[in-house]
């Protein structure tokens, strides 16, 4: 006999698998092991009975209570409250009385009360026992996905250090950097701050060379022979000048108007007279002391130079050999 199957018949047969376990889970097997849907019908009369037999007893307590509440309060009521009745007598005996009379219906009651709160105690162990059965597959299952959640953070937080990590150590090699750059930046500005002074000075010394120059050009010089200390003739030519190793000073000259004080240099009494005058005073005329109101201009030297003359020979004589000095 053939039996061609398909994947529609191959997913029947698979559901009828499943329903026939289903039916099997529902109707159980056995005498000694009960389960399925009869086991959860007798699990639920059996947590009804354990309702009632609570019921019973709480109802029982309240009964043994309510029954010494009624007793007790009709006797005592009166004298064993906080105020008390008014009479001291009447309150003394009924406290007596209490502790003589009502002593053995206390334990009684204490007793009685103790039992029942056993039982109490002991239902409740029992129906937490029944109503705390859990399925153990799905109590793994639960527990596999609280691993698996937690093991997925446990990677995130992982992921999460690793990259902390890398930004930490990204930030110390810019702050590295930054700080190379503030110490190239820092020489930097020193070694500007050296050029500009240098700079400065260079400029400086230009400039002073320029005027110089400008001053040579206009012949305000003098040159002095070290060896007598006496200024050449400029008038005349060079070479009657100078001579073969003369040491020669170079002076720069500049002249600066000097005002002469106008007052007595006596009693420093201020005058009116014009330049060029001699005044005699009176009194200094004892001492035969004058006095000359004039303006005077002073020469002041600048040794800026000092040379040896052997070059000027040296290119004269080339000059005497091509047709003489020039």
């Amino acid at each position: 006999m053939e039996l061609a199957l398909t994947f529609g018949s191959l997913g029947d047969i698979i559901a009828i698998c499943q329903l026939c376990v289903q039916l099997s889970r529902a109707l159980g097997s056995g005498c000694q092991a009960v389960a399925g849907s009869a086991k959860e019908y007798q699990d639920l009369l059996y947590l009804t009975e354990l309702d009632r037999a609570t019921k019973t007893v709480v109802e029982e307590c309240a009964a043994l209570i309510e029954g010494a509440l009624q007793h007790f309060g009709t006797r005592y009521h009166g004298s064993l409250q906080t105020e008390g009745s008014g009479s001291k007598c009447r309150d003394a005996y009924k406290k007596i009385e209490w502790a003589l009379r009502e002593k053995e219906r206390l334990l009684e009651l204490r007793e009685k009360l103790q039992r029942n709160t056993e039982r109490l105690t002991l239902l409740n162990g029992l129906a937490a026992r029944k109503s705390a059965r859990v399925d153990n597959a799905t109590m793994l299952a639960r527990i596999d996905e609280v691993q698996r959640l937690v093991s997925a953070e446990a990677s995130c937080r992982e992921e999460m250090l690793r990259l902390l990590k890398g930004q930490h150590d990204i930030a110390n090699r810019q702050a590295d950097q930054l700080k190379a750059v503030n110490d190239q930046l820092v020489a930097c500005s020193r070694s500007n701050s050296d050029v500009l002074a240098s700079v400065k000075q260079s400029l400086a010394a230009v400039v002073e060379i320029k005027e110089l120059l400008a001053q040579i050009a206009k012949r305000e010089y003098t040159l002095e022979d070290e060896v007598t200390g006496k200024d050449l003739d400029q008038t005349l030519p060079p070479a009657l000048s100078l001579r073969r190793g003369m040491k020669l000073n170079m002076s720069m000259i500049f002249a600066v108007d000097v005002q002469r004080s106008r007052t007595c240099p006596r009693c420093h009494t201020d005058n009116m007279v014009p330049d060029n005058r001699t005044i005699p005073w009176e009194q200094m005329a004892a001492r035969g002391l004058e006095h000359m109101i004039e303006p005077v201009f002073r020469e002041f030297r600048w040794i800026h130079l000092t040379f040896f003359v052997f070059d000027f020979f040296l290119y004269r004589s080339r000059e005497t050999e091509h047709g003489g000095f020039r």
